[in-house]
């Protein structure tokens, strides 16, 4: 690749971060349905978004020709009244239950630009989404002169969304700067010429569901400038549809582009994958340091459990990015990267939309090596964990061995104790029960003796009384 074609790509790039950026910033968080206002530059689609957010438009006239302007029209965008885009990214705003997104239009000339525009409309085409369309095409662009570019406009939106059922029911069709003399019918009808046909304009034509879905933004007559604009009358039924008409849920699609363009993308999509291929392997890097100098078996398990999680998502980018996110959201040290690897979704989609678009040689020359640049990585990084894993659970094993022995070891001489002093136990026991017999027998001997001696001490006491008896009753007969 050449050196201005480098510097071409960069500031493509540029273009396409800083158009990621306010995507993001302006797309509202929550479960709305998104519409978008597509269209070529110049129809109207600016000046339709401030109509229906309900901001007062006046009737001016500029440089001889009757405009819209509303009191302050840089708050929802500026508004062009030439073929000048003025829309560079997508004006996102909320109205009640929908996003309104007025898109850059379809008729830049510059390739780098139709690259940009195409990844604007691709950020809000990214899952979770639920989508409307509404054409917005100039009743000039009808006329001979210019009807090629209401062709472009048609095509473009059926090659984008090849679920045609889908894309008609939720598809309307707004024809503006109508004339109050002109049928809104007839001007289509128009471009129906030699062998062009289109499923879209067919649909709005002949069905009477796709008739009930064409509207009009009428032009500003001569008589209202310096008024206010009040005579769109299909604004009602208009906004019925934004708010509450079918939607598309996730649908596919895809981007089409052709002569240098289409060398452009080629070019774009490959520096993608030099920037994607650089950063997985950053991350495989600084995850490899992280469980490095890990001796701890549970943690060199528990990584162990996460790469594998990681190698298993291996089929695919996208499902690699959110496997990433989900196992390694909790270190610090990634979120850097991680951030980088999230923003992966918007440009994986838009290379794979843009892959329809290439050949087969170019779609092997894009894509992702996901195999090489992070399988093969992981699979040396789990083989390593493994080895460890297994090291530290033989040095478990073994000193699990070991604490065994040593506790037979020590069992055996507690066991050995609790005998010797069982039977030291015994014979105390045995040496107190013999004592406590002699000590017994000895009491015994002591009380038989005491009693006997109480006895012949009683039995001596009787026979004195019995003495002193005696002799006081023969004193007492010698006295008579």
């Amino acid at each position: 690749m050449s050196r201005s074609r480098e510097s071409e790509i960069e500031r493509l790039k540029c273009s396409i971060k800083e158009t990621e950026d306010v995507t993001k910033e302006k797309l509202p968080s929550g479960d709305y349905p998104r519409v978008l206002l597509l269209g070529q530059t110049g129809s109207g689609k600016t000046t339709l978004l401030y109509s229906l957010l309900d901001s007062d438009l006046f009737c001016m006239k500029m440089d001889g020709v009757i405009v819209l302007r509303p009191l302050n029209d840089e708050l929802y965008g500026k508004i062009g009244h030439t073929t000048d885009a003025q829309t560079r990214v997508p004006n996102i705003v909320r109205k009640g239950p929908v996003v309104i997104c007025d898109c850059p239009g379809f008729s830049d000339t510059e390739d780098w630009r139709k690259i940009v525009n195409a990844y604007a409309i691709e950020q809000l085409l990214v899952p979770p989404c639920k989508i409307r369309i509404l054409i917005v095409l100039q009743v000039d662009d009808t006329g001979a002169a210019r009807s090629e570019k209401a062709k472009e406009l048609f095509d473009s939106v059926c090659l984008m969304f090849p679920d045609k059922e889908e894309l008609k029911s939720s598809t309307a069709l707004i024809v503006t700067q109508i004339g109050r003399d002109e049928d809104r019918s007839s001007c289509l009808g128009k471009l129906r010429t030699g062998t062009w046909r289109n499923c879209l304009l067919d649909y709005f034509l002949d069905n009477e569901k796709g008739k009930k879905k064409v509207f009009e933004f009428p032009i500003v007559p001569k008589d209202m400038v310096g008024k206010k604009y009040d005579i769109f009358e299909d604004k009602t039924e208009l906004v019925r549809f934004i708010e509450n008409g079918a939607t598309m849920e996730n649908p596919k699609h895809k981007l089409v582009f052709d002569g240098e363009a289409k060398n452009l993308v080629k070019d774009l999509c490959i520096s993608f994958k030099r920037e994607i291929e650089s950063t997985l392997k950053k991350l495989v890097t600084e995850v490899s340091k992280l469980h490095r100098d890990e001796k701890q078996l549970e943690s060199i398990q528990k990584w162990k459990g996460m790469l594998q999680e990681l190698r298993k998502s291996c089929n695919g980018l996208a499902e690699f990015c959110a496997c990433a996110e989900t196992q390694l959201t909790s270190f610090s040290a990634l979120s850097r990267i991680l951030a980088d690897v999230k923003s992966f979704a918007t440009k994986v989609m838009f290379v794979s939309s843009l892959e329809k678009g290439l050949s087969e040689e170019d779609v092997k020359e894009i894509s992702l090596d996901l195999e090489e640049v992070v399988g093969l990585r992981l699979d040396a990084q789990l083989e390593e964990l493994k080895r460890k894993e297994e090291s530290l659970s033989s040095a478990k094993e073994k000193k699990s061995d070991k604490k065994s022995r040593d506790g037979e070891g020590i069992l055996d001489v507690i066991c050995s104790m609790n005998e010797e002093r069982t039977r030291t136990q015994m014979e105390m026991f045995k040496m107190i029960n013999e004592n406590n017999r002699a000590n017994t027998q000895l009491m015994l001997e002591v009380m038989r003796e005491r009693n006997a001696q109480a006895e012949r001490q009683q039995m001596a006491a009787t026979a004195s009384e019995a003495v002193k008896a005696i002799g006081g009753l023969i004193t007492s007969q010698q006295g008579n």
